[in-house]
């Protein structure tokens, strides 16, 4: 709940990881991410949501073994890979929070930067971007991101980003327009998200 811009009472915060062949980084993931959450915020409650793009290797049955040990472990899993920005947007539709995080899940991006994302949310900020100056990924990739950027954040990061907070008012407003970015991921990249 927000007084005056500012996160005064005890709130619900969404962590959502799109997760694809990252066995082996999901139980330290989660560990880092919990250890902050619990030491740095211990007046709000989370959850943590991981969707399985379709992973191949063991992902899904790591996520469901933390999933057995933390009721706060919330897992989306696709039956195929459909692509991490289907992964993502899937995960802001079913995130419950007051604030949403989206961050990867194979440990490029920090946990221990999330404390710092929140603590600007806490003051007040909507939207908080956290990116990396440099990163290795398609050149495709690149394209569709630069593009999804640029029409739905037009001052977001040149190099685009997939670590952000947003606020339960901006994530409501981007997942009222789903059908507007079904139909700009079909054009760009050839296929659907569902």
């Amino acid at each position: 709940m927000r007084v005056n811009g500012y996160q005064k009472f005890m709130s619900h915060i969404s962590v959502c990881f799109a997760v694809y062949q990252n066995q082996g980084s999901l139980t330290p993931l989660y560990e880092r991410m919990i250890y902050q959450l619990k030491t740095y915020f211990p007046q709000h409650t989370y959850e943590l949501l991981f969707v399985n793009d379709g992973s191949k290797d063991d992902s899904l049955a790591e996520l469901l073994a933390l999933r057995a040990i933390d009721s706060s472990v919330k897992i989306i899993s696709f039956s195929r890979n459909f692509g991490q920005m289907a992964a993502i947007l899937a995960g802001w539709e079913n995130a419950t929070g007051d604030c949403v995080i989206n961050m990867a899940a194979d440990l490029q991006d920090p946990p221990e930067q999330c404390t710092l994302m929140l603590k600007e949310w806490e003051q007040g900020n909507d939207i908080v971007i956290s990116y990396r100056v440099s990163h290795a990924t398609s050149a495709s990739s690149k394209l569709t991101s630069k593009v999804f950027y640029k029409l739905m954040l037009p001052d977001a990061p040149p190099g685009g980003f997939d670590f952000a907070l947003l606020d339960r008012k901006p994530m409501d407003a981007i997942n009222s327009l789903k059908s507007i970015i079904v139909f700009i991921n079909t054009i760009f990249c050839g296929r659907v998200s569902r």
